[in-house]
């Protein structure tokens, strides 16, 4: 570093200018790289270094260089940044008055070489020329705060710090405002005759529409069109889950929006305790947010995972539970049509729960919406559901036959999963093997005797009947031997805890996992 001032003298009057501004770049990145390896003391000695050099950098800008070339324009905002960079904080305390009044004099010749370039720049673009002024101006303003602070006394100094900092206080809150402003969360008034803001304003004018003061918490599953989170209530301290919707497409949004309001209306009138409850939603322009019941249990997906339920008694329980919930749906006119285990939670006491009413769900199948009006004579032929779960009428786009009679053949086949620790038609290696199959009328395996007894196969059978028309109701079912024998015992379903203290997979096990589901 001490080289580059003996290069200077050594080469003055010859011309070669870009050597020494090589020499200075070179020397300030190796100065500023052994900061990295010297220790605390040498690290003062080697910032003294570096802020002379600074002072020279800026000495030969406005001694040794031509003034009108514009080489020199490049150099000196070299010079000034790092000069800025070597004489911020206590480093400027470091030299004397008379290397201090250099360094003013020298810096001011400088601003006034980057001025008188910006003058003549009319061959750069307009946009180019902004940035650099902006760029010489803070630089200017820079040298010119490190003057004040240098020359006023501590009390002037504290109030000019104290302008500053309230200038930068500003500046975030200007930032803070913008992004509110970006998300919405300040307003915004609709306009009635944009169509995204009319089906903006008609969910919003939904009877499930609620204001409350709520905190987001962590996440806990996402699909295509939404994710889930946990949430508190902060009016009432609850748990919650809540599903956010993102509109992110205005050309879908009218036809989001009325999917989104005809299902909360069928899940706002749902009251069963093997139903998930539902709170109702928070509009937005760019997203809906769902509020629903918080399950901490996770759902029977994840119970199965870890291998069949070898205690009947739990089997018979949750077929109970799965049974109740089931009949309420098809007494108040309501097909599920998408039974599955990753569609049944439980609750922190293990409660069996219906779930997926949801309208990420309707998005998801482009307006197949999971909820059907059973009065309806007409026959349905959305194929609704996962294969391995739907009944042959579904497969074949028949005449449903009984209400809910679709729902009656997926509950046959959570069961069958529940006994023996694997989907229905795991023998099969395709969804469309499965669907031949399942077209043909053909019940997927039966349980053995040893994972189920004779009235719980037959149970199954009662589920698994080939015609619609003929296949037992949710109601009939409640009445199989197989399920009276498990209320016999019980007044009200138990919590799995109590049923299955025997169980290898049991909800009680499962039930204090982290994971949370809506």
């Amino acid at each position: 570093m001490d080289s580059v001032e003996i290069i200077r003298k050594q080469t003055e009057g010859r011309e070669v200018q870009e050597l020494i501004q090589t020499c200075f770049v070179f020397a300030t990145e190796f100065g500023q790289r052994s900061l990295l390896v010297m220790d605390s003391n040498r690290k003062q000695m080697n910032n003294l270094k570096l802020t002379k050099l600074a002072l020279d950098w800026v000495s030969f800008i406005c001694d040794d260089c031509i003034a009108s070339d514009r080489k020199t324009f490049r150099w000196a905002v070299l010079a000034l940044e790092f000069a800025m960079g070597m004489t911020r904080g206590r480093h400027i305390l470091a030299l004397g008055e008379e290397e201090y009044a250099r360094l003013r004099a020298k810096v001011a010749g400088c601003m006034a070489l980057l001025i008188s370039h910006f003058d003549i720049m009319g061959a750069r673009s307009n946009l180019a020329a902004q940035a650099e002024k902006e760029r010489i101006e803070a630089l200017v303003g820079q040298f010119k705060r490190l003057d004040k602070n240098r020359m006023l006394d501590d009390h002037e100094a504290s109030k000019y710090i104290t302008e500053q900092r309230l200038e930068e206080l500003e500046k975030v809150d200007e930032i803070r405002r913008a992004k509110e402003a970006e998300r919405q969360a300040l307003g915004r008034v609709l306009e009635g005759n944009n169509e995204v803001d009319r089906s903006l304003a008609y969910l919003s004018s939904s009877a499930t529409n609620i204001t409350m003061r709520w905190q987001q918490g962590h996440f806990v599953g996402g699909g295509t069109f939404g994710n889930v989170y946990a949430a508190m209530n902060l009016d009432s301290g609850h748990l919650m889950a809540v599903k956010e919707i993102r509109l992110q497409d205005p050309k879908l949004i009218p036809t989001i929006a009325e999917q989104i309001k005809d299902e909360m209306g069928v899940l706002e009138v749902l009251d069963h305790p093997n139903v998930v409850s539902y709170y109702g939603i928070e509009v937005h322009r760019d997203r809906v947010y769902i509020f629903m019941e918080f399950c901490q249990g996770g759902s029977l997906a994840n119970l199965l995972e870890h291998g069949r339920i070898e205690d009947e008694q739990v089997i018979m329980v949750y077929a109970l539970q799965l049974l109740e919930g089931l009949a309420y749906l098809h007494e108040s006119g309501i097909a599920h049509r998408d039974i599955k285990p990753e569609n049944i939670l439980l609750d922190h006491n293990g409660i069996i729960k219906y779930v997926d009413f949801g309208a990420a769900k309707v998005i998801a199948r482009q307006g197949k919406t999971l909820v059907q009006d059973l009065a309806s004579t007409k026959p349905n032929k959305s194929m609704t559901g996962t294969p391995m779960y739907m009944s042959p009428e579904v497969i074949k786009g028949e005449n449903p036959g009984r209400a809910g009679s679709v729902d009656i053949w997926s509950l046959g086949c959570v069961i069958l999963e529940m006994a023996t620790g694997r989907r229905p038609w795991a023998n099969l290696d395709n969804e469309w093997a499965i669907m031949y199959n399942i077209a043909q009328g053909n019940p997927p395996q039966m349980p053995s005797t040893d994972q189920l007894s004779p009235q719980g196969i037959d149970f199954l059978k009662r589920c698994f009947t080939r015609d619609p028309k003929q296949r037992a109701s949710a109601v009939e079912l409640l009445q199989h031997e197989w399920i009276m024998t498990i209320r016999s015992q019980v007044v009200e379903p138990p919590t799995p805890s109590d049923a299955s203290s025997s169980a290898q997979s049991t909800p009680s096990s499962r039930s204090n996992t982290n994971e949370g589901f809506y």
